[in-house]
């Protein structure tokens, strides 16, 4: 048989019509991590309080609170409080949108990048004035808290 002919029964099926792909299956998380996690969502929502992009030319908000990843899972980030940012769910849709202004205002890990450096960013286009644990970014800087 020569390179690249088809033998029967093998490669392309023909008369068969086209195949269904089936979904993917996604294992359930572990309780004790599901559970962790569920903690860690709880604190950043507490921390954030809303929508980080409420009020701003990103259009308005609506959809339920949600988390979002600064560095994505995909990408190796993980699920952590410095990770984590409260968006309403279409804030979360614009981000994946609008990459450009995302991640000027650093919303996004970009390659290369540490997940500080955005939150540098974050605290640069005043979309937050704390650090991740919940610090004031001005508590070195007394007279500005006061402001």
């Amino acid at each position: 048989m020569r390179p690249g002919e088809l033998r029967r029964g093998k490669g392309l099926c023909r008369g068969r019509g086209p195949t269904r792909k089936t979904g993917l299956r996604v294992r359930p998380l572990p309780p004790e991590v599901a559970i962790a996690r569920e903690a860690i969502r709880l604190a950043v929502f507490t921390r954030d309080g809303h929508c980080r992009l409420r009020d701003t030319a990103a259009g308005p908000c609506f959809g339920r609170l949600t988390v979002h990843h600064l560095w994505k899972d995909g990408q190796g980030g993980d699920y952590s409080e410095l990770n984590l940012l409260t968006l309403c769910a279409h804030h979360n849709e614009w981000v994946e949108g609008h990459r450009s202004e995302a991640d000027t205002w650093g919303l996004r890990v970009g390659y290369g990048e540490d997940v500080p450096s955005a939150w540098r960013r974050l605290i640069f286009a005043e979309l937050v004035d704390y650090w991740w644990d919940g610090t004031s970014c001005y508590a070195d800087q007394p007279e500005l808290d006061a402001a």
